[in-house]
């Protein structure tokens, strides 16, 4: 920490009361969260590859001031977008250049231990269309079971709250936002009763519409927490929906939308119903029976979508040619939770 201040310092020749103002926010930092080498049991010992050595590494001190701007530098933090996820710059450290490379991680799936992070408002979007047969529509069944059973609502109803829809020609709401699992399992049960109602078509765009709508005002949503919309659909839209107007749909939905597509459905209706990236938001699987063998995948991503917080991966490239990996979330609340350290 005392080579950091010496870096901001240095840094700062002739600014000496920002640099007084920096060291204390630092200092004061280190008093509310679980800070580098003082990090231990669930996330990664800093200084373990340190032991013997007199004071924290050149490339560790360098984590610590990213980890010092994730925090405090506002500008920092809104350089790394979607668009240009990786900042590039240097600081000195005894004398040599020490390169520090920080991305904003898109892809990647949580680990377990971060579950208290994640949250969720999910609509499952479910095609009960006359071209699904009774049989696959118990498949489908089954698999809204499973995914509800993976949330868990019993154990995680603050973090998740889930709701169901359908769709053929129209849209229907079958379950409003809800933490209890047992409502969610009898709206599935139900969800293909008298189904002809809804007409003999798919019309995309109403589907997207019906699941969208289970977040409006007064209808359980939270408005802090991400909507989600699982939607799954087993042909294209026969109601003359071009693929703008489903992307103007999902646009409209308020919702970061994933979507199953089973059977005879074209790739380019899929990535027009889904969020991007398509990579990310879009399944696809030949039948009904296979659906099955998605679900941990499908729940894997909305977990993904579901954190609150936003993660990081740093380099840093020590004086003596270590390389220092580090993936970080930086929570909505501030608190800085290190998720894996590498050294090579």
């Amino acid at each position: 920490m005392m080579r950091l201040l010496q870096i901001l310092s240095r840094d700062q020749r002739g600014y000496g009361p920002l640099s007084l103002a920096l060291g204390g926010l630092m200092l004061a930092s280190m008093l509310v969260i679980p800070f580098l080498g003082f990090v231990q049991d669930s996330l990664v010992s800093i200084r373990q590859s340190n032991a013997g050595k007199s004071g924290i590494s050149c490339g560790a001190t360098g984590i610590e001031h990213v980890l010092w701007r994730l925090q405090y530098d506002s500008g920092f933090i809104s350089s790394l977008t979607e668009e240009n996820p990786t900042s590039t710059y240097s600081i000195v450290c005894d004398g040599q250049s020490i390169p520090l490379n920080t991305t904003l991680s898109q892809t990647s799936t949580p680990p377990s231990y971060l579950s208290d992070y994640i949250y969720a408002d999910v609509v499952m979007t479910l095609d009960v269309s006359l071209s699904i047969n009774s049989s696959e529509m118990a498949t489908l069944k089954q698999a809204a079971h499973e995914i509800v059973d993976e949330f868990n609502l019993a154990e995680n109803g603050d973090r998740y709250r889930m709701g169901l829809t359908r769709f053929g020609n129209a849209s229907q709401s079958r379950v409003t936002m809800t933490n209890d699992s047992a409502t969610m399992h009898t709206g599935i049960n139900n969800v293909d009763a008298s189904r002809f109602l809804l007409g003999l078509g798919t019309n995309i765009v109403l589907g997207i519409n019906g699941g969208g709508a289970q977040f409006a005002s007064g209808l359980g949503d939270r408005p802090e927490i991400p909507n989600l919309i699982l939607f799954m659909t087993d042909g294209d839209d026969s109601e003359g929906n071009t693929l703008i107007d489903i992307a103007n749909a999902e646009d409209a939905s308020g919702a970061e939308i994933f979507v199953v597509g089973i059977d005879q459905v074209f790739t380019d209706t899929l990535n027009a119903i889904a969020s991007e990236p398509d990579q990310d938001h879009v399944f696809y699987v030949s039948n009904f029976e296979d659906l099955l063998d998605l679900i941990e995948e499908i729940v894997d991503a909305v977990n993904s979508s579901g954190l609150l917080g936003a993660m990081y991966d740093i380099e840093a490239v020590d004086t003596d040619g270590t390389i220092i990996q580090v993936r970080v979330l930086i929570t909505q609340g501030g608190e800085i939770v290190i998720v894996s350290w590498e050294e090579s």
